[in-house]
C-alpha cells in the first residue's frame, strides 16, 4: 500500500511513474463504474499530486488528470455522493489554485484549458446547486469544496485578467451562492471578496440584472 511516508521518499522517476499508474487506474475505473475504488483512487492521485505539486503539474500534461477530473465533474453521477463530489472538486480547485499562482506571462497549455472549462463548468455546478445545497447539510464538505474551487478560479481569473461577466457566466451566482452559506469562507469571508472583484468589472446595468435573476432562481 502507497502511504505518504513513501509517496515523501520517493525519486522523480517513481513519482511519475506512480502518477501515471494512478492516472491510468482512474481512467480504467471511470469505464467501470466501481464508486468506492473510483473514489479511492480520486484521492490517492489528489495525495500524491499535492505532495509534489510542482512536479505533479509538469506531469499534467502526460497524465491529463485535470481532464479526468473536468470529465468527472460534468457528469451527472458523480453528484449523487456528496463525498466523493467533494473528493473530485477539492483535487479540481488544488490544480486550479496551483494555476494561479503562475505568472499571467507564463504561458501553458494546461492553463489554457482550466480557463476554456470555466464557463461549462460553472453551468454545471449551477444546475445541480440544489443537490449541493441538500447534500451540505449532512456533508458540509461539499459545500467547503466548492468554495475551494470558486476561489481557486477567481485567483487564476484575477491573474488572467479574465473575471467572468455576471451575466454571461453562472460564476457569480456560484460565488453568490457560497457567501450566503458562508460555505467555507471563514472568518474572512473569502466568498464575499470575490464577489465584490465581479462587481469592479460589471456596469451598473449588470449589476441589477444579476440581482434581479439571482431573486428570480433563488425564489423558484
Amino acid at each position: 500500500m502507497t502511504t505518504v511516508s513513501n509517496i515523501q521518499a520517493m525519486t522523480p522517476q517513481c513519482y511519475q511513474q506512480q502518477s501515471h499508474v494512478l492516472a491510468g487506474r482512474l481512467k480504467s475505473l471511470m469505464t467501470t463504474q466501481d464508486a468506492i475504488e473510483l473514489h479511492k483512487c480520486v484521492e490517492q492521485a489528489n495525495e500524491l499530486f499535492c505532495i509534489n505539486v510542482a512536479e505533479g503539474w509538469k506531469l499534467l500534461r502526460e497524465t491529463r488528470l485535470h481532464v479526468l477530473l473536468r470529465n468527472l465533474a460534468m457528469s451527472r453521477s458523480t453528484y449523487g455522493d456528496p463525498t466523493f463530489c467533494s473528493s473530485v472538486l477539492s483535487f479540481l480547485a488544488d490544480i486550479v489554485d496551483y494555476a494561479s499562482g503562475l505568472h499571467k506571462r507564463v504561458e501553458d497549455p494546461v492553463v489554457d484549458q482550466l480557463l476554456a472549462w470555466g464557463d461549462r463548468l460553472w453551468g454545471r455546478l449551477f444546475a445541480v446547486l440544489d443537490d449541493i445545497a441538500g447534500s451540505n447539510r449532512h456533508h458540509p464538505c461539499i459545500g467547503d469544496s466548492l468554495a475551494e474551487l470558486t476561489l481557486a478560479y477567481h485567483n487564476l481569473y484575477y491573474e488572467r485578467e479574465r473575471l467572468p461577466n455576471l451575466i454571461m457566466s453562472h460564476y457569480g451566482s456560484l460565488v453568490m451562492y457560497a457567501w450566503m452559506y458562508r460555505l467555507g469562507s471563514g472568518k474572512e469571508n473569502r466568498a464575499l471578496h470575490i464577489f465584490d472583484n465581479l462587481l469592479t468589472s460589471a456596469t451598473a446595468a449588470e449589476c441589477s440584472a444579476f440581482c434581479q435573476s439571482f431573486i428570480d432562481n433563488r425564489a423558484r
